[in-house]
């Protein structure tokens, strides 16, 4: 995890095929919207058969309709880190500032699927050497026979040979597809040819080809060529429909919906890319099915979080609770976080006890609970995360009552319940309402709150560099991405009230930390935010004082005895 906050406002930056800037002869701009699923295919799949893909530099210019969609991007972002992602803002200027990046520019569309290999040097050797080409289509091949938007046969136009699998051929009149030389689905042009034609003004990819295809007549007077594979290297599937502007044909199968798509890549699944190689098809874009490939063993509904430093004494309580859910599809990583007492033989006893179970354990030197919560999760494969303190416990019904709800309605993200305390004190301490005002006035959440792992994803985990009231910071930054919660009005988790813990003490901190967390925010701690936490903090002086004159009252009374 990086330490930067916020992070999902910009292009993120890494290691891999994109690691080398002299060698990046192609920016390729891969447009998305609420198909990650099927976008991670055309990433693996473009990074299966390009046979040098270090001369690529690929950008995601993604567009996402929910938080929940959006967490999903984010968190396909850590499974491809030697791609960029960045989200759309206005897409004209994203568009013409990514494609100044380099002197070649290949537009890429989510439902691609690369069959075929292919090589960018050859695309860019080929542009070079003939200015009569305009550009240089993946999609189209001597097997593209057919025109899926216009349910028609097409005529193959006349090829003329360039090198071993490399074919040109004059689009000016040709049939459908091959008339169609400006193409966002899978197409490599000059950016010096194209930069020119994007001047007014486009607001999606739909508009931009639109704007591309009125500028072709002219194109075609000085570029009159189009050059390809022998065989087409790529071909849409066009399972599903994201945008209105067009009324493109596109497939209806309920189970490859985005909303269904977006739930299976959300537990696990993924596009099996290997039964699309060297594919048959006949044409630019062919419907057929997506062959879905689960993860095995399946991944667990929830992944449970428990750091542990120096309380070995409580976490076998802590385990047993999950251990008695019951509901049982569930996983748990112990971290222990460089403890000196007995914590990593119990975990590691916890684990030999319940081969059944799936209990993990990772030893780390001491990091705080931040990171020991980040390391663990970035290890799990839990589609939910449920942080659990080592000395708290669940009641047996946490799961039953919380894992439902995420699972039934896609809109919510964050489920969180009331806690009972224990040890000291056995108060009820109900949750307070999921709303800016509520929040920024104080943390009224628990932290043992069940959310999906996007969530995570998108606010960048739990901040490192707060060292207390981290939990308060993380629900800060997911309240930041618009993401709902939905509160169970039960006390589901046991809350260890003793002398000792962390936030025993905290309270006199708290107008201090509270700098710390609007530094971090600034965008929450508004004006009125800052008024009612003045009105709020009042009352708190207040109730500190009358506790610390009660306590003298007692201490007084008890010496009078």
């Amino acid at each position: 995890m990086r330490d930067t906050r916020p992070r999902n406002t910009e292009p993120e930056r890494s290691n891999g095929p994109n690691a080398s800037p002299n060698a990046r002869l192609v920016s390729a701009i891969v447009f998305s919207k609420d198909r990650p699923l099927q976008l991670d295919a055309t990433l693996r799949s473009l990074a299966l058969h390009c046979s040098d893909p270090e001369k690529l530099r690929i950008t995601v210019l993604y567009a996402s309709s929910s938080p929940t969609r959006e967490g999903l991007y984010q968190q396909l972002r850590l499974e491809h880190p030697g791609a960029e992602f960045r989200r759309e803002r206005q897409f004209r200027r994203d568009v013409l500032e990514l494609i100044s990046n380099a002197p070649f520019v290949a537009f890429v569309v989510d439902d691609a699927m690369f069959v075929r290999e292919f090589s960018v040097q050859t695309i860019v050797d080929e542009l070079q050497s003939d200015d009569r080409a305009i550009g240089f289509s993946l999609r189209l091949g001597t097997n593209t026979t057919y025109c899926y938007p216009l349910d028609a046969g097409q005529e193959l136009p006349e090829f003329t040979p360039r090198r071993p699998g490399v074919l040109a051929f004059a689009w000016p009149g040709a049939s459908y597809d091959f008339g169609y030389p400006f193409d966002l689905s899978s197409s490599v042009y000059r950016t010096a040819d194209v930069a020119p034609l994007l001047q007014s003004e486009f607001k999606n990819p739909n508009k931009m080809e639109e704007l591309l295809a009125a500028a072709a007549d002219a194109a075609g007077q000085r570029h009159p060529l189009l050059l390809c594979c022998e065989r087409s290297a790529a071909f849409c599937v066009p399972a599903n429909l994201v945008q209105t502007e067009m009324k493109n044909r596109a497939g209806t199968r309920p189970d490859e919906s985005t909303a269904a798509l977006a739930t299976a890549y959300e537990r696990g699944s993924r596009i099996d890319i290997g039964q699309y190689d060297d594919f048959p098809n006949n044409a630019c874009h062919q419907d057929v099915p997506l062959h879905l490939r689960e993860p095995n063993p399946p991944a667990p509904a929830v992944s449970v979080i428990i750091p542990c430093y120096q309380q070995a004494e409580f976490l076998v309580e802590a385990v047993d609770s999950v251990i008695a859910q019951t509901m049982s599809d569930w996983e748990i990583v112990i971290v222990n976080d460089g403890s000196t007492d007995a914590t990593a033989e119990t975990a590691q006893r916890l684990v030999e006890q319940h081969p059944d179970h799936r209990i993990r354990v990772l030893n780390q030197p001491n990091q705080g609970v931040s990171a020991a919560r980040n390391n663990a999760i970035a290890m799990s494969t839990g589609r939910y995360i449920l942080p659990l303190d080592a000395d708290d416990m669940l009641t047996p019904r946490m799961l039953e009552r919380t894992v439902p709800i995420l699972d039934s309605d896609q809109s919510v993200s964050i489920v969180y319940t009331d806690y009972q305390e224990c040890g000291a004190s056995s108060r009820v301490v109900r949750a307070g309402r999921w709303d800016r005002v509520s929040l920024g006035v104080g943390n009224q959440f628990g932290y043992c709150s069940l959310y999906r792992r996007g969530v995570w994803a998108a606010t960048g985990g739990y901040n490192p560099d707060q060292h207390d009231y981290e939990d308060y910071d993380f629900w800060l930054a997911c309240m930041e991405t618009g993401v709902r919660a939905q509160r169970v009005a039960e006390p589901l988790y046991l809350y260890r009230s003793r002398p000792g813990t962390r936030t025993d003490g905290a309270l006199p901190r708290h107008a201090h930390l509270r700098g710390e967390l609007a530094a971090n925010h600034p965008a929450l701690f508004t004006r009125r935010l800052r008024l009612a936490y003045s009105i709020r903090l009042a009352q708190l002086r207040i109730v500190w004082r009358l506790k610390s004159l009660g306590g003298r009252l007692i201490r007084a009374r008890s010496r009078a005895r």
